[in-house]
C-alpha cells in the first residue's frame, strides 16, 4: 500500500483547482487550538454569521482558497 498523496504532491502533478479543494476539505476533522488575536477571530465570526456558516467553516474555506491561490 502506497503513501498517501500530500498537498505538496498534487501541486506538483499540476492537479486542478477543483480536485485540489477536494482534497484539501477531505480527511478525519482534527480539533486544533490556534491563537490569533481577539481582533480577527471577531472579524471571521462576524462574516461567518453573514454567510450562515459556523467560524470553523469559515476559517477553513479561507484556508482553502488561500492554499489553491498559492498555485494558480
Amino acid at each position: 500500500m502506497g503513501r498517501a498523496m500530500t498537498y505538496r504532491d498534487l501541486v506538483r502533478n499540476g492537479t486542478a483547482e477543483e480536485d485540489l479543494r477536494r482534497h484539501l476539505a477531505s480527511g478525519d476533522m482534527e480539533a486544533t487550538t490556534i491563537r490569533i488575536p481577539r481582533n480577527l477571530k471577531d472579524a471571521i465570526t462576524e462574516e461567518a454569521d453573514l454567510k450562515g456558516i459556523s467560524f470553523s467553516a469559515q476559517l477553513r474555506m479561507c484556508a482553502i482558497d488561500a492554499l489553491v491561490e498559492k498555485v494558480r
